[in-house]
C-alpha cells in the first residue's frame, strides 16, 4: 500500500475513527494491531521478521542498561543481531554469488536464485533506530521501557515503517507512554503537512520523474550535455521531492493521533556548505551518523591526544561517516563512490577552515552567501550521479557532461517533446516559491496566510494533487527511499 494512494488515504481515515473513539489505554494496544496488519499486507514473511527482531531488541535493551551486569555483553549482542539481520537482507545480491561459488568448489550445487532474500520495506530504518535505542540505554542517555506494547509501536508505528524518520525514545517513544490529545488546533497542521507532502509527492516528484527519458540512466552517452545537465537538475529534484514528501505526508497523518514525527528536510538546496547540507538533508539519518558514528571517532582521536586540527582527526571521521552512509543506502561501487564524494567535500570544506578561519555563514556577505548555495547546489547535484546508477554508467554521464563544446546547444532544450520543457519550468518555479517560502517563514507559514488566501491555495493544491493522481494512466510509483 503507497502512501500517496487512494488507498492509503481510505485505510488512514478508517483508522483514525477508531483510534479516536478508543479508551487512551487501548490506543497504543490498537495502532500497534494497525501496524503490524499493515506490515502483513506487504508479506508475511516480512512481519515475521520484524517481531522477531522486536522482540530481540526490547528482551537485550532490559538487560543493556549502564550498571547492569553484563550490560555490555548485551548491547554488542543487540548491535550484533541487527547488523547481521540488515546484511543478511539487504546485501544478499552481494555475498550470494560468492557463497555458491565456494559451494560449487566444494562439491555442492545450488541455484543463487533460491538464496536470494527479498529485503523486507523499512528494514534498514528499523535496524538505525533499534541500534539507537540500544547505544543510548547503555550510555544512560535513555531509560529502556518496560511496556512492550509501547516499545514495538515505537519500533513499527505504520506511517513510518515505510521510510522513517529515524526516531529516538527521547521524542517518540516518550510520546508513546504519554496520554495523547488531538487538539482543533494540531488538525490544521497534518492538513498542511498533508497537501504540501502530496504536491511535493505527486506533482512535482512524479510529474517531474515521468518526464525523464526511461534510457537516460542507462545510455547517457545517447544525449548532449546539455540535455544531461537539464535531467540531472530535474533529478536532483524529483529525489528531494519524493523524499521531502512522503516525511511531511507521515507527520501530517501522524500530528492527528496526537503524535509528532521528526522534521526530515529543512530546504537542503539552500545549504552554504556541506556541513550546513547534511543538518538538512535526511536530518534523522544525519544525526544518528553524528551521535553514533562521527562523534565517537573524534572523540575516540582525541583520547589518543591527536588535536583537532591534525589530519587524521579532521579528514577521517567526515570521510568514515559518509562511508557508513553510503553503505546503509547500498554496497554498490556507485554508492560507495557518492559517499566518498560528500566525505571529501567536508575535508575540503575543514581544510579551508582549518587554513583560513572565516565569519560565521550569518555574518558573511550576502552575495558570499549566495555563491556558496550556488556552490554546493552544483556538487550536490553532480554527486546525484553515482547515487542513481551503476559506476561505469556514471563515469559515461560525467564525461559527457563535461564536454564543453556540446553545451553550445542549448537552445536544443527548448525543443523537448511536446511541452516538457515548460512544464519543467513551471513545476521548478513551483518548488522553488515552496521552498523559499518555507524556508523564511516555516512549514506552517500556510496558516498565517488570511482566511481567503488559505481557501485558494488549498483549493489550488487539492486540484492540483486530483489531476496527478487521476490522469496518471499508471499508478503513481513508489518512494525512492522505500528501496533503502
Amino acid at each position: 500500500m503507497l502512501i500517496a494512494s487512494f488507498q492509503f488515504a481510505v485505510f488512514t481515515l478508517a483508522v483514525l475513527a477508531v483510534y479516536h473513539k478508543l479508551p487512551e489505554k487501548y490506543q497504543n494496544v490498537f495502532l500497534l494491531i494497525v501496524s503490524g496488519a499493515m506490515i502483513a499486507l506487504f508479506s508475511l514473511e516480512f512481519a515475521l521478521v520484524f517481531a522477531v527482531l522486536t522482540f530481540a531488541n526490547y528482551w537485550l535493551s532490559q538487560r543493556a542498561e549502564r550498571g547492569m551486569e553484563r550490560a555490555g555483553l548485551a548491547l554488542w549482542a543487540g548491535i550484533a543481531i541487527n547488523i547481521t539481520a540488515l546484511v543478511y537482507f539487504k546485501y544478499a545480491d552481494f555475498y550470494i554469488p560468492y557463497f555458491v561459488y565456494y559451494l560449487k568448489r566444494a562439491g555442492i550445487t545450488l541455484e543463487a536464485t533460491t538464496l536470494i532474500f527479498v529485503l523486507p520495506v523499512g528494514l534498514s530504518f528499523f535496524i538505525v533506530q533499534a541500534i539507537a535505542y540500544l547505544l543510548d540505554i547503555n550510555r544512560g542517555v535513555a531509560t529502556p521501557t518496560k511496556n512492550w506494547v509501547s516499545f514495538a509501536l515505537f519500533m513499527v508505528y505504520f506511517p513510518k515503517l515505510v521510510s522513517g524518520p529515524i526516531e529516538r525514545s527521547r521524542t517518540l517513544l516518550a510520546q508513546l507512554e504519554k496520554p495523547r490529545q488531538t487538539r482543533k488546533t494540531v488538525v490544521g497542521k497534518g492538513v498542511v503537512l498533508i497537501l504540501t507532502g502530496l504536491v511535493r509527492k505527486l506533482v512535482i516528484a512524479d510529474l517531474l520523474s515521468s518526464l525523464i527519458p526511461d534510457d537516460l540512466f542507462s545510455s547517457p552517452g545517447s544525449y548532449n550535455a546539455a540535455h544531461l545537465g537539464l535531467w540531472l537538475l530535474v533529478y536532483a529534484i524529483v529525489i528531494y521531492n519524493d523524499f521531502a514528501g512522503y516525511t511531511a505526508i507521515v507527520r501530517g497523518v501522524s500530528v492527528w493521533f496526537g503524535i509528532e514525527l521528526s522534521a526530515n528536510f529543512n530546504t537542503p538546496y539552500f545549504a552554504r556548505n556541506f556541513s550546513e547540507f547534511w543538518q538538512r538533508w535526511h536530518i534523522t539519518l544525519s544525526d544518528w551518523l553524528r551521535d553514533y558514528i562521527f562523534m565517537p571517532l573524534t572523540r575516540r582521536f582525541l583520547r589518543m591526544r591527536l588535536p583537532r586540527n591534525h589530519p587524521v582527526t579532521a579528514f577521517l571521521p567526515p570521510l568514515a561517516t559518509m562511508g557508513v552512509s553510503a553503505l546503509w543506502h547500498s554496497a554498490a561501487p556507485g554508492m560507495l563512490v557518492w559517499g566518498l564524494l560528500h566525505g571529501l567535500y567536508q575535508i575540503i570544506e575543514r581544510s579551508l577552515s582549518l587554513l583560513r578561519p572565516g565569519r560565521p555563514l550569518d555574518r558573511q556577505p550576502i552575495w558570499l552567501q549566495s555563491v556558496s548555495r550556488l556552490v554546493v547546489f552544483i556538487l550536490v547535484v553532480l554527486a546525484w550521479v553515482p547515487f542513481r546508477m551503476d559506476l561505469t554508467t556514471a563515469l559515461v554521464y560525467w564525461r559527457t557532461l563535461f564536454n564543453l563544446a556540446d553545451w553550445g546547444d542549448l537552445p536544443a532544450l527548448g525543443a523537448l517533446p511536446g511541452m516538457a520543457f515548460w512544464i519543467i519550468l513551471v513545476v521548478l518555479l513551483v518548488n522553488l516559491i515552496l521552498d523559499i517560502l518555507e524556508a523564511r517563514k516555516g512549514k506552517m507559514v500556510y496558516l498565517k496566510l488570511p482566511v481567503l488566501v488559505r481557501a485558494i491555495l488549498i483549493n489550488c493544491a487539492v486540484y492540483a494533487i486530483l489531476a496527478a493522481y487521476f490522469l496518471k494512466l499508471e499508478a503513481a510509483p513508489p518512494f525512492i527511499y522505500q528501496g533503502f
